[in-house]
């Protein structure tokens, strides 16, 4: 598969996943689900930027 196409199949599929986002946010509302993700999602963003962060305190710390 060539760049062009490559980049045309993820344009399609940000398109189709783009369109999907309100159905499934719907589903998710009714049966109140959503927020425990938003709040899941959330909690393992904040433990990957606390990794990343004590992880540059620790290579720091062998630097200095």
């Amino acid at each position: 598969m060539n760049s062009d196409a490559t980049i045309r199949q993820v344009l399609v599929d940000g398109l189709y996943l783009l369109a999907l986002i309100n159905p499934i946010s719907r589903i998710l509302s009714k049966h109140n689900i959503l927020g425990a993700l938003i709040r899941t999602t959330g909690i393992i963003v904040m433990t990957i930027g606390t990794q990343m962060a004590l992880d540059g305190l620790a290579a720091w710390k062998n630097a200095v």
